[in-house]
């Protein structure tokens, strides 16, 4: 569900660009402004779906709603793509203000969040909450390097495929790096290995 929520949207808001854009004249603001109205819509459904199914709604995922509701509404308001465009920006810029402000009051959000998955010391959480920190920065800088130099087709593809692509690749890497610390795949491996054992003794017994 949180799949759905985070990237249906999206793919929503890329399909409606790209068919507006196919017949809108070149430098027309039109095709982003109605896949900017898809996108709110979009994201206002998800949410609400995902709170009909789950009965709450993560932190971060109110947080996004509201980002987007207010920076899409300017955009479809005054009609400027720029809004939208700098709302990732503002996002990964929060999300890594949050992570800092939480390990400097000694209490990490990544830990909250991931202690279920990852059995980590101290130390630990404090080198992942500044690698997810750093990664959220320059994530909010690369956003505005990209819809500053590059059009604005090319932005919208780089907002599907290339964050999709770069954050696909930096939790791959992070699960790699913290594999030895997930007692749940050690544990059910180990069960494995027990059941496996009882079965061979309770075969062994009846043989006899």
């Amino acid at each position: 569900m949180d799949f759905i929520v985070e990237f249906l949207p999206l793919i929503a808001f890329f399909a409606v660009y790209k068919y507006k854009l196919s017949s809108a004249a070149e430098g027309d603001v039109t095709p982003f402004i109605h896949a900017s109205i898809v996108l709110v819509i979009a994201t206002v459904i998800c949410m609400a779906i995902n709170w009909i199914k789950n009965k709450k709604v993560s932190k971060t995922q109110l947080v996004s709603l509201i980002i987007v509701m207010i920076f899409g509404g300017f955009t479809i308001y005054l009609k400027d793509p720029f809004f939208l465009k700098i709302r990732p920006t503002i996002a990964y810029s929060i999300f890594a203000l949050t992570l800092i402000i939480s390990q400097l009051i000694k209490k990490p959000v990544i830990k909250m969040m991931l202690s279920k998955v990852f059995n980590l010391p101290d130390e630990k959480w404090g080198k992942m909450t500044a690698l997810w920190s750093v990664f959220f920065i320059f994530l909010a800088i690369l956003n505005v390097i990209v819809f500053t130099n590059l059009s604005e087709n090319a932005w919208v593809n780089y907002k599907l495929f290339g964050v999709s692509g770069i954050m696909l690749v930096f939790i791959m890497c992070q699960g790699v790096m913290l594999k030895e610390y997930m007692p749940d795949l050690e544990e059910s491996d180990d069960d494995k290995d027990a059941d496996s054992e009882s079965k061979a003794e309770s075969e062994s017994d009846t043989s006899t």
